[in-house]
C-alpha cells in the first residue's frame, strides 16, 4: 500500500478537485494537473469562482458575500504577485467592473445580478493572465541571462528546464496555489499517514457532509456528475469491504449500506437513509462478518426500518450487476489516477459481500419485493425537495426510479433555478430529515 510518499492535501468543497502534494486531480477532466503557472492561469482562479458560485447557490454565503468575492480575489492575487503597475490595474478594474458591483442590490433581477458578477470575474481572469504573463517574463529573463553567460552555466539552464518554473523560481506561484487551496478546500485534515486511508475517508467525509450532499445533487442534475458520484461510492464500497476483512475496528455495516444506496441513487437518497437510522443502533458488530445479524435486528424493529431493508434487498436483486460495474469503475479510477492497485483484488470479495447482504434480507422476506412503506415513499418526495432536481438527467442506476412522479415541474427549469428552489425553499423539518443542516 506504499504510495511513493504521495499525500492527500484535501478535497475541494464542490467535490470536483482532489489536491495532493503531486498535483490537482480534476474529476470532470479525469486528469491530474501540476501546480504550475499554466494551471494557475487556466484553472486556479476559475476554481475559486466555482466554489463561490456553488456556495451561493446552496445558501452558504449571502448575496453580498457573493458580490464581493471577485474583488477579494483580485486584491489577494495582486498582493501575492505584486506586479508592476498593480495600482493602475486595480483602478481600471474598479472603474470597469467594481463600480457596477457596488450598485447591485437584492431587489434587482437575479439574471442581471449574475451577469454583472460574471463580467467582474471575467475581468479578474484577464488580469490574472497579465500577472502570469509578467511572472513568465521574469522566468524568460532568467533563461536569457544564463544563455548569454559562460558555457558552464548551461547545466543551470537545464536545471530550470527540467524542474520548471514552479520549483526553480516559483515562490509567488506557490503562494498563489496555497491561497487557492485554502479557499477551495474544507477544513478536513487526515489523521493518518496512509494515503489510501486518507483519500477514502476524505471522499467519505466530503460526500456525507451537508455541503457534500447538496453538491452531489448539483453534479447529478448537470448530467455529467452522476457517473462521478457512482464511482465515488463504488470505490468506497470496495474500501469498506477491505476494512471488513482487514481492519474490523474501523469497519461499519452502515457504511456498506450507504455505499450501496449511494450507487443506486447517485447519492440522492443517502442523507435520507442516514437520518432514518440516526440514533438506532442496528449496525452493531455483534454479527461478525455476515450481514445476517444486522438484517434480523433491523426486521425486528418493524416499520420504516424493515421497509428500508426490503427496499435494499429489492435494489440488490435488480441492480446487482450495475453495482458491481460501479465498483469495478471505482477500482480502475483509483488505479489509473492514484496508483492504488490493490483494491482491484477485492472486487470478487465485494461481490460476495453484496450477495450476503441481499440473501440475508431475502431469506427473511421470502423473496423480498419492493416496499410500499413510509420510508421510501416519503424519502423520494423529500429527496426531490432536498435538491434532486431533474433526476432523469442523472442517468443513475435507478433512472427515474422513486423520483419519477416528483420530477414534473423541474424538468425544464434551469439547473441553477432548480438548485435555488430546492435548497432555499425546503422546510426546516425536511431539511433536517434530508441532512441539509
Amino acid at each position: 500500500m506504499s504510495m511513493n510518499n504521495i499525500k492527500l492535501e484535501g478535497i475541494s468543497k464542490n467535490l470536483r478537485y482532489i489536491f495532493t502534494n503531486n498535483g490537482i486531480y480534476d474529476f470532470l477532466d479525469d486528469k491530474t494537473y501540476a501546480y504550475n503557472l499554466e494551471t494557475f492561469n487556466s484553472k486556479g482562479v476559475k476554481l475559486v469562482q466555482e466554489i463561490s458560485q456553488i456556495e451561493y447557490k446552496l445558501n452558504k454565503i449571502n448575496i453580498q458575500e457573493y458580490i464581493s468575492e471577485p474583488r477579494k480575489v483580485l486584491y489577494s492575487i495582486t498582493e501575492i504577485f505584486q506586479p508592476q503597475d498593480s495600482i493602475k490595474i486595480i483602478k481600471e478594474w474598479e472603474e470597469k467592473f467594481g463600480n457596477k458591483l457596488l450598485l447591485i442590490n437584492e431587489n434587482q433581477d437575479k439574471l442581471i445580478i449574475e451577469q454583472k458578477i460574471s463580467e467582474a470575474w471575467e475581468g479578474v481572469f484577464t488580469i490574472v493572465e497579465q500577472f502570469t504573463d509578467w511572472a513568465k517574463s521574469k522566468y524568460d529573463s532568467i533563461k536569457d541571462k544564463i544563455k548569454s553567460s559562460a558555457k558552464n552555466n548551461f547545466d543551470q539552464l537545464k536545471q530550470i528546464k527540467d524542474k520548471g518554473f514552479f520549483n526553480y523560481a516559483g515562490e509567488k506561484i506557490k503562494k498563489g496555489w496555497d491561497w487557492i487551496k485554502k479557499k477551495a478546500m474544507d477544513a478536513w485534515k487526515c489523521l493518518s499517514d496512509n494515503f489510501v486511508e486518507c483519500l477514502m475517508e476524505g471522499l467519505r467525509d466530503a460526500v456525507l457532509s451537508p455541503v457534500g450532499v447538496a453538491v452531489e445533487v448539483f453534479l447529478t442534475v448537470t448530467g455529467v456528475g452522476a457517473p462521478v458520484v457512482m464511482v465515488i461510492y463504488g470505490v468506497l464500497l470496495l474500501w469498506d469491504v477491505y476494512l471488513l476483512f482487514n481492519n474490523y475496528e474501523k469497519f461499519q455495516w452502515l457504511n456498506i449500506v450507504l455505499d450501496i444506496v449511494g450507487i443506486v441513487s447517485s447519492g440522492t437518497m443517502v442523507p435520507i437513509v442516514r437520518t432514518a437510522f440516526k440514533g438506532i443502533n442496528l449496525f452493531t458488530k455483534g454479527g461478525g462478518k455476515s450481514f445476517e445479524f444486522v438484517a434480523q435486528n433491523s426486521f425486528s424493529k418493524g416499520g420504516k426500518i424493515a421497509n428500508f431493508m426490503r427496499y435494499l434487498g429489492d435494489k440488490l436483486s435488480k441492480f446487482g450487476t450495475k453495482i458491481l460495474d460501479a465498483i469495478r469503475q471505482g477500482a480502475e479510477w483509483v488505479s489509473k489516477n492514484f496508483k492504488i492497485n490493490f483494491l482491484k483484488g477485492w472486487i470478487t470479495k465485494a461481490s460476495g459481500v453484496l450477495d450476503n447482504v441481499k440473501n440475508s434480507i431475502l431469506n427473511l422476506t421470502g423473496g423480498g419485493g419492493k416496499t410500499t412503506g413510509n420510508l421510501t415513499k416519503t424519502a423520494a418526495k423529500r429527496a426531490a425537495f432536498a435538491g434532486s432536481g431533474d433526476y432523469a438527467v442523472s442517468k443513475g442506476v435507478e433512472g427515474y426510479g422513486d423520483y419519477q412522479s416528483y420530477k414534473q415541474g423541474v424538468e425544464n427549469e434551469k439547473i441553477n433555478d432548480a438548485l435555488t428552489k430546492s435548497i432555499s425553499g425546503i422546510s426546516s423539518e425536511d431539511a433536517e430529515i434530508a441532512g441539509l443542516y
